[in-house]
């Protein structure tokens, strides 16, 4: 996996949702301001979140699709999520999907792939 080149054996379960919003933002290869400000309003953690932010980004920019699925399908049995959070994710990213005004169909078709993934 493309994973592997990435020491991600930090990552919190911060981490992980970063990921997954970032997957949404990145879905039609190009990261929007206004997804990455809905982004960082949406997420409460302890520390930096642009820093979280950042440290996941290098991650998308590298991962093709495929490889983010696998890696989010891994981080899912690791963190364990409870279905309101699995819930809670999916109400935020139709946030980050609706936050650059605009509907894409890659936004779309990335929204079931990790629906389906975290509902599994």
């Amino acid at each position: 996996m493309a994973a592997e080149k990435f020491n991600l054996s930090h990552w919190s379960k911060n981490h992980f949702i970063v990921f997954i919003l970032l997957c949404i933002a990145d879905s039609d290869n190009h990261m929007d301001e206004e997804e990455i400000i809905e982004i960082t309003k949406l997420i409460k953690i302890d520390g930096d979140i642009q820093q979280v932010v950042a440290e996941v980004h290098a991650v998308i920019l590298i991962l093709p699709e495929e490889y983010r699925m696998e890696l989010l399908a891994t981080k899912k049995t690791q963190f364990n999520l409870s279905i309101e959070e699995v819930e809670n994710t999916l109400h935020t990213i139709e946030d980050i999907i609706l936050a650059d005004t605009s509907i894409e169909r890659a936004e779309i078709a990335m929204y079931s792939k990790i629906k389906k993934i975290l509902e599994a």
